[in-house]
């Protein structure tokens, strides 16, 4: 009984069909732009603008961050562009941010822009540089297209 168990699981393993087998990990097209420069964000007032092929965007919040069981600080006036918080659950000295995601895969140029208390922080304009990545294998579902960028702060 357990070799006959042993076989079927070993076929279905392997394909009916001699064919590829998919695994179903997933991934998400669009720009990841990682943030540094700061290691220790001063609380006030930040905005993050940004120019997506002439599309703008804005995103605004303050550190320290609501605490994580309050949800985000940092909103977005558009859902192409998100920001990720960091320490959240932490004390106030680590909160940060630490990239920003833009779900566009194929933008040709993009300009942003980090502010805080009105003060320029950085800012940089680029063309980014997509990857076609399958997670899942060649031959297997999903395709993504992928870049990342740095954008380097001045405290």
């Amino acid at each position: 009984m357990r070799l006959a168990l042993v076989a079927l699981w070993s076929v279905a393993c392997s394909g009916l069909s001699g064919g590829q087998v998919c695994t179903q990990i997933g991934c998400e097209s669009g720009l990841t732009v990682e943030i540094e420069g700061i290691e220790s964000w001063p609380a006030g007032d930040y905005v993050v603008r940004a120019s997506v092929d002439g599309e703008s965007v804005q995103c605004e919040g303050s550190i320290p961050l609501n605490p994580c069981d309050q949800g985000y600080t940092f909103t977005c006036s558009d859902g192409v562009a998100r920001i990720s918080e960091s320490g959240c659950d932490l004390p106030e000295r680590e909160h940060g941010l630490s990239h920003v995601h833009f779900l566009a895969d194929a933008a040709r140029e993009v300009s942003l822009r980090i502010e805080r208390d009105g003060e320029l922080l950085g800012e940089q304009t680029f063309e980014p540089s997509y990857e076609t990545f399958q997670p899942n294998g060649p031959e297997c579902e999903p395709t993504c297209r992928q870049a990342q960028h740095t954008l380097q702060l001045q405290p």
